[in-house]
């Protein structure tokens, strides 16, 4: 056991910003390097209970990984209770939830070791995250210890190969006034297949069409790396 049981919530005050592209690549990384992954799905739609429904009939899901679909908070703090009653493992639990950044998001933000907010490059999308950054902000305010609270950090979303000067404008507010990674999520080929087929890496040793490695492979190695960046800042912050 390397990394042990850790919790990333998947956070923003805004709808369609790329949670559940983020959730479902992160768990697909999980997957390929051999851990077990457990997903809950607080989203009202259910988009990623219904990507596991569709993965399975296709063929491209994993029995180490399970999606728990609910609206209720406290059955995801039951539940992750009866996870950590469990043996230890490698276990990345990603909690993805429903549009908004209110106190309504306190308890599950406050079981995760990380919160993680997808921004895309618009004025919209960074006033949005910006708003769910003060609203972990004032829970610092609402909780008894504050130290407890888990970290924020920002990642750009579904970035294209060109990047328009609107969008640089609105790269560096989010340098300037958000705990920004350095690293986007760029906008792939592959996690729209993602998206629509299942688990990265199950794709890419199962699917018919050989070619599609080539294009399966780097998007792997991205999420593979923003996992392995938000695993050191749950380390350095533990």
């Amino acid at each position: 056991m390397d990394k042990g049981r850790r919790i990333i919530t998947v956070m923003n005050k805004k709808g369609g910003c790329g949670k559940s592209t983020l959730v479902r690549g992160l768990a697909s990384v999980a997957i390929d390097r051999g851990e077990r992954v457990t997903v809950f799905d607080t989203d009202s739609n259910q988009g990623i209970a219904e990507w596991m429904t569709e993965a399975r009939r296709q063929g491209y899901w994993h029995d180490r990984i399970e999606v728990i679909g609910t609206l209720d908070a406290e059955t995801v703090l039951e539940d992750i209770q009866r996870l950590y009653q469990g043996e230890d493992e490698d276990h990345l639990i990603l909690i993805d939830t429903f549009g908004g950044g209110s106190e309504a998001h306190d308890e599950m933000a406050m079981t995760a070791h990380l919160i993680v907010s997808p921004c895309r490059l618009s004025s919209q999308d960074v006033r949005d995250t910006t708003a769910t950054g003060i609203w972990h902000a004032r829970l610092k305010t609402r909780v008894d210890d504050p130290d407890h609270v888990p970290p924020f950090r920002v990642v750009g979303s579904h970035v294209g190969k060109s990047i328009s000067e609107s969008a640089k404008a609105q790269i560096a507010i989010m340098f300037e006034t958000l705990p920004t990674l350095e690293d986007f999520v760029l906008d792939r080929a592959c996690y729209e297949r993602m998206n629509d087929t299942g688990l990265l890496g199950v794709i890419r040793d199962k699917h018919p069409n050989r070619s599609l490695v080539q294009s399966i492979t780097p998007g792997l190695t991205e999420m593979g790396e923003l996992l392995d960046q938000f695993d050191e800042i749950i380390r350095e912050n533990a």
